[in-house]
């Protein structure tokens, strides 16, 4: 779909620790192959409030979003993911388990 529907940017970064970055950086180095000039961007949503910024884009300029909006045009952003402690990983991966848990309750009738 890239090379054929006008996005403008590509999330390649995100608000989850670990194990994403390498599919991440697959992404990108698919792009790159396949000469596929587009912004890449850092997610800056989170499913998680405390999480919000966690992934950031970066680009040039001293112009605000005028700055961004052109960086964005030209395909010259990067995204990349915040530092994480050890403390926040640990809530993230604490609440995706209990998200899974509670799915798979929900399949078997468990309460949910």
């Amino acid at each position: 779909m890239i090379k054929t529907v006008p996005f403008d940017a590509v999330e390649c970064s995100n608000a989850a620790p670990g194990t994403g970055q390498k599919y991440n950086i697959a992404a990108i180095d698919e792009m790159r192959r396949n000469h596929i000039n587009i912004a890449v961007t850092g997610g800056s949503d989170a499913h998680i409030a405390e999480f919000v910024g966690k992934a950031r884009t970066y680009y040039a300029g001293n112009e605000g979003i005028l700055s961004l909006r052109n960086a964005l045009k030209h395909g010259l952003t990067k995204g990349a993911e915040g530092y994480w402690q050890t403390s926040e990983k640990l809530l993230y991966y604490s609440m995706v388990s209990k998200a899974i848990l509670r799915s798979i309750l929900g399949r078997f009738g468990g309460e949910s």
